[in-house]
């Protein structure tokens, strides 16, 4: 309600977010001074439900492996309250620069910002982080209504080549994750291959099992594009147009 007062904008509420809102087509927030002062993030609907998921708990230990621009670090910054250890990874220079301005934007005290290949952070940090988001470069195929480079560069084979990378990724995560901790992989595509497929990979190659998720509007995913696993109907996915 304060954020409403301060933009004089309709805001309404993000089902699955508690602190998300959809604001009006014609507004633009990010041109407010708040938005420079740190008072918000904007990012898509969508992508706030796997820092929902992860339920990050101040004075844990949390990684952002694939950190960058910053939407899910800072998000899980507001739920630790500033308390805790969060690590934000980014590999490469350029966008790790723009994380860490983000993360300075909005006045996060707890996080570090690294620039390192996850199989170098899983060197040093074996059975650590309570938290891991792995939310993992991808086809991109969820931003093809609004990217029209993303949908000139999709082809088969980059399916493929980010299955690939995803599963070396989520490798690379497992072993960073301590006992008795949570983890959430999480895509912008629709393709089994670099979702169920690789979710399904991972249950059978680790000892991990699937927090099933039930939320009002969200989709099960599908076992039957994958390896017929019942637990993979735990997972979730958003279609857009079943989840508005």
């Amino acid at each position: 309600s304060e954020l409403k007062e301060l933009l004089s904008i309709e805001l309404d509420p993000i089902p699955w977010c508690e602190n998300g809102f959809y604001y009006p087509e014609n507004a633009r927030p990010g041109k407010f001074p708040f938005h420079d002062a740190g008072l918000f993030y904007i990012q898509e609907p969508s992508a706030m439900l796997p820092a929902v998921l992860l339920k990050p708990e101040p004075g844990m230990r949390v990684l952002d492996l694939c950190a960058a621009p910053g939407g899910k670090t800072t998000q899980l910054a507001g739920a630790m309250k500033n308390e805790g250890l969060l690590i934000a990874n980014e590999p490469y220079p350029a966008r790790a620069k723009v994380l860490a301005q983000n993360i300075e934007r909005l006045g996060i005290k707890n996080a570090v910002v690294t620039c390192v290949m996850p199989d170098q952070l899983a060197e040093r940090f074996s059975n650590f982080f309570d938290r891991i988001m792995v939310d993992a470069p991808c086809s991109g195929e969820g931003m093809f209504r609004k990217d029209e480079d993303t949908r000139g560069e999709w082809s088969e084979d980059t399916v493929v080549h980010c299955a690939q990378r995803q599963w070396e990724i989520l490798r690379c995560a497992v072993k960073m994750l301590r006992p008795g901790g949570r983890l959430v992989y999480s895509t912008c595509t629709f393709s089994p291959e670099e979702n169920e497929r690789i979710i399904a990979r991972v249950l059978a190659e680790y000892n991990l099992r699937i927090v099933p998720v039930e939320i009002s509007g969200i989709s099960h995913g599908r076992p039957e594009w994958a390896d017929g696993n019942p637990a993979l109907a735990g997972t979730c996915r958003i279609w857009p147009h079943r989840a508005g």
